[in-house]
């Protein structure tokens, strides 16, 4: 079944690696990096919990609705994680006790594409989706909702401030937001794929330094199949080509 997301989890030096997955068949798994090979289990199945479960703190009950299709964990207390999902819901969990749902956010009216939470103020996190929507949340309600026109792949706060995030729609345009210097419109957008050359599906900021990395569901055609020789024959000719051209 597809793998939608994979996420590092912090450990202490001496600790084995740990990351989790989500996927459509409904599981999230946390994984340990053993010496041997890598060892899994199975924190969460959506399959197996359609059953009410309570929510925190209230005697109200929500069901688990879906497949998750992202995840996040809280900076300060990585027990709590939230879960988009592909009906458009995000719940708020915990990985010590998964019976126990704290939150649901009805938060979009299409799949959920990705989810993060902010590093710096730990009540806030941001969620985006195929609705074209990005909504920024404190607690349980939105404060700011953006339309950026399409449908939007990815969202992600940056590291280095706590109001910059960026977000990147499937289309390839990256819209970047400081919501300390205005909240409704991005300080820049910049296209980093060209029309009809394959779809962005992901974003990430680089937590040492001020780098965007843009992922794609496309491999560049010429170099499928190519061993390291070969691809870097490529390249040379296309940069001959481009000497050709300018040059008449």
């Amino acid at each position: 079944m597809q793998v939608t997301q994979v996420r590092w989890i912090r450990t202490q030096p001496g600790e084995e690696l740990s990351f989790f997955s989500v996927s459509l068949d409904g599981r999230v798994t946390q994984w340990h990096l053993h010496s041997a090979g890598l060892v899994h289990r199975d924190v969460l199945d959506f399959a197996s919990c359609r059953q009410p479960t309570k929510l925190h703190s209230s005697s109200d009950k929500v069901v688990l609705e879906g497949a998750a299709t992202c995840i996040d964990f809280r900076p300060d207390h990585e027990n709590i994680m939230l879960l988009g999902t592909d009906t458009g819901a995000v719940f708020q969990c915990s990985v010590a006790s998964t019976t126990h749902t704290l939150f649901r956010y009805p938060a979009h009216t299409s799949p959920v594409r990705q989810v993060s939470w902010n590093s710096h103020h730990h009540g806030i996190f941001v969620t985006c989706s195929l609705d074209w929507m990005v909504k920024v949340w404190q607690h349980d309600s939105p404060l700011i909702q953006l339309d950026l026109g399409g449908a939007v792949a990815g969202v992600t706060w940056t590291p280095h401030s706590s109001s910059v995030f960026v977000a990147v729609t499937d289309e390839g345009r990256v819209h970047v937001y400081d919501l300390h210097v205005r909240k409704c419109h991005p300080l820049c957008v910049q296209g980093v794929v060209q029309k009809k050359r394959g779809v962005v599906t992901c974003i990430a900021f680089s937590p040492f330094h001020p780098v965007i990395l843009v992922g794609g569901d496309r491999q560049p055609k010429d170099a499928k199949g190519c061993d390291a020789q070969q691809l870097k024959e490529i390249e040379m000719c296309k940069m001959e080509r481009i000497i050709a051209t300018t040059r008449g």
